[in-house]
């Protein structure tokens, strides 16, 4: 399986790698190489595209375990600027998995309708019962002779009578019965087959 692309303008974008200094690598040991060698391929991919690339490095003390920023404990929560940046470069972050993940549902939803017709909210009574909406346009046409059409109120009472009625087990009023006669059903379209 192939792994997701996404199209990226380098105007538009930044490529952000964040404490890949030699000192943490080493730390964290042979597993860190694989994610390494991605680093450095979508480096190289961004210098080949005049892509803008950004390195934050966090400072820091040879006898002090923890993060410092210019020989001072590192915090989140003081008001420095490198806590300052990366409150940025994470709210930028965000954002972009927020923008990505909408495109992404949009997408799904595209190919479900184009698939079945409808992909999101309640399904009709034409998908769920479509022998009752059959009985209801049935009842619903004009009377060959007079040219009359049952009201939408008679419709109901004799569906009631044909043993469907709604979810909470009454007759249908008359809107429903309305929707049900008037609803009609987009086929999904199919694609065309090559000969």
């Amino acid at each position: 399986m192939s792994e997701p692309t996404t199209d990226l303008s380098p105007r538009s974008s930044a490529l952000i790698i964040v404490d890949m200094q030699a000192e943490g690598c080493e730390r964290h040991g042979i597993g860190v190489k694989p994610v390494i060698v991605k680093i450095r391929t979508l480096l190289d991919r961004f210098r080949q595209a005049d892509g803008r690339i950004i390195h934050v490095q966090s400072v820091r003390t040879k006898d002090h375990p923890e993060f410092t920023f210019f020989g001072k404990q590192y915090s989140l929560i003081d008001d420095t600027p490198a806590v300052a940046l990366i409150r940025q470069v994470l709210g930028a972050v965000v954002q972009f998995e927020k923008v990505a993940l909408v495109a992404k549902l949009k997408g799904a939803r595209d190919r479900k309708r184009r698939a079945t017709g409808k992909c999101e909210g309640r399904r009709s009574h034409a998908d769920t019962r479509p022998d009752m909406v059959a009985l209801a346009k049935r009842l619903r046409r004009a009377n060959p002779k007079t040219g009359e059409r049952l009201s939408y109120q008679r419709i109901s009472a004799q569906l009631a009578e044909a043993g469907f009625f709604n979810e909470n087990g009454r007759p249908f009023n008359s809107k429903s019965v309305m929707a049900m006669v008037t609803h009609r059903v987009e086929k999904a379209a199919t694609p065309a087959t090559a000969d």
